[in-house]
């Protein structure tokens, strides 16, 4: 069975945890398979070393998380960079083997389902468009959830795919000292927190109340926003290499993050996290992380709470992060296999 896989490379560290949560699902269930990867942000790629359109020579095109439906700050799904040369011109216009994993939303905290769904006409017809391609559909959060559900799309609420790209369990050890962090500037992509430089020297200030920081920079921007802020007993990792990341957390008590596949990550390695949320890409670390700060409305006074409560709970929270680890694999080797046996038998 050939795979095509749309995703991006060596662009966000995040999506790639996502691509490789569902290679590790897929080797899981036991399923024979081949794929190649389209990177999202490269038309060029469209396309194998031998000229082979990497889509139509495919079985399945496999949609590999990222908010698949969004509509923020004038950023959507329907003007994305790819919206032309990979939606219109091979999704909308293809066969009927497309499948969504781990389609998450992005909108404003406040946004209201039937108002955005009854007056966002163009996110409904690219929403319309893509699910009657799909297979199938697996949602990362209640917003994305209950977006499909308006218009009557059948889709299963799962955790994001990258829960299950890290083996085993990290930060039990005596090694582990550490309070992690992955900050972004305006705690968010699409943020524009006024009070941003007085808060997060507060957050910081209150994390090293209770240790040494590891900051874990996703991005050149982030590495210059650490080396800004680092103290004589903090230290700073980042690397270009996405594989780099799995042992991060070998040395960490609990994390805390501004990007959702930060505080995912440290969900796959069984460590408690705490995800700065500023829009509904956050509510993916539903139960996954331990708690979810809200810059506009939490104080430093309710991180040390939460810093506190979990520092007091940490083995059972670890304990499960592992149980819902192991859940959300049981659910896709259940669905890849029910799939892909239905494939098998329809193409004898």
């Amino acid at each position: 069975m050939k795979l095509c896989l749309f995703t991006s490379l060596n662009t966000n560290v995040g999506d790639d945890f996502i691509r490789e949560g569902i290679l590790n699902l897929l080797k899981k269930a036991d399923i024979s398979f081949e794929y190649t990867i389209i990177n999202k942000h490269d038309p060029e790629s469209l396309f194998d070393f031998e000229g082979k359109n990497k889509v139509k020579d495919s079985d399945f095109t496999i949609l590999c998380g990222t908010p698949v439906f969004w509509s923020i700050n004038g950023s959507t799904s329907y003007n994305c960079d790819w919206i032309d040369w990979f939606y219109k011109d091979h999704i909308f216009s293809g066969n009927d083997n497309l499948i969504i994993l781990a389609a998450g939303s992005c909108h404003s905290l406040d946004c209201k389902i039937e108002q955005l769904c009854s007056k966002d006409l163009e996110l409904k017809d690219f929403t319309e468009k893509i699910a009657k391609k799909a297979k199938f559909i697996s949602t990362r959060d209640f917003v994305c959830r209950d977006l499909l559900n308006y218009y009557d799309i059948p889709n299963k609420l799962l955790f994001c795919t990258a829960l299950n790209c890290i083996e085993g369990m990290q930060g039990s050890s005596l090694v582990a000292k550490y309070i992690s962090v992955t900050f972004m500037e305006m705690f968010g992509h699409f943020a524009d927190f006024q009070m941003f430089a007085i808060k997060f020297r507060e957050i910081l200030n209150e994390i090293r109340n209770h240790g040494p920081i590891k900051f874990i920079c996703h991005d050149q921007k982030e590495l210059h926003f650490a080396l800004q802020n680092k103290q004589s007993n903090d230290i700073i990792f980042h690397s270009e290499n996405y594989k780099h990341y799995y042992n991060v957390f070998e040395d960490v008590i609990l994390h805390i993050s501004c990007r959702v596949h930060g505080s995912i990550l440290a969900s796959s390695a069984s460590v408690p996290n705490i995800n700065i949320i500023t829009d509904t890409r956050g509510y993916s670390c539903d139960r996954l992380s331990t708690y979810s700060f809200d810059p506009n409305i939490h104080s430093f006074y309710d991180l040390k709470i939460m810093i506190e409560r979990i520092l007091n709970n940490r083995e059972i929270l670890m304990e499960n992060l592992t149980f819902l680890k192991n859940y959300n694999e049981e659910e896709y080797i259940k669905i890849f296999n029910q799939y892909f046996l239905k494939f098998s038998s329809e193409g004898e």
